[in-house]
């Protein structure tokens, strides 16, 4: 049963940070950078947004964040081939985050710990930028009620 409350767990959170994830990538703010200044900084929903909400769920993570000459695609390809090279996880969900295969998400899961992974085409559609958040079971345990 506890596995089964930490799959649940597990579920919910990767739901929730790809649900913010495509925002971030798939709606452009609802205010103007140009005119409305710092209330464009605070209604970003960027990396922070994702940030913010494994905070709100007292969730503990670790965000490795880098970018890449790549593009999404095959940034995406590498990624998995080397986790399978790897060994060590299995991946719960993958796919594109929009219509338009500008991002591209993923959860991986490992004995004791869960990733989600964002890979999103750079400003000017060249290359691309990975998001890495990694989470603890005991968090998730934790977060099912465990």
């Amino acid at each position: 049963m506890r596995r089964r409350a930490a799959g649940v767990a597990l579920a919910f959170v990767a739901s929730a940070g790809l649900a913010l994830a495509s925002l971030w990538v798939g709606v452009r703010p609802a205010v103007d950078p140009v005119t409305d200044g710092a209330a464009a900084e605070v209604s970003s929903r960027g990396v922070d947004g994702v940030d913010r909400a494994l905070n709100d769920l007292g969730v503990s993570y670790q965000r490795e964040e880098r970018e890449s000459a790549r593009d999404v695609a095959n940034e995406a390809a590498d990624l998995l081939e080397e986790r399978r090279g790897k060994g060590d996880c299995v991946v719960s969900r993958a796919g594109y985050l929009d219509l338009f295969g500008g991002a591209w998400g993923c959860v991986l899961q490992g004995n004791g710990w869960a990733e989600v992974c964002v890979i999103s085409e750079g400003e000017a559609g060249t290359g691309c930028s990975v998001v890495t958040w990694r989470l603890r079971a005991e968090d998730l345990d934790r977060l099912a009620g465990d």
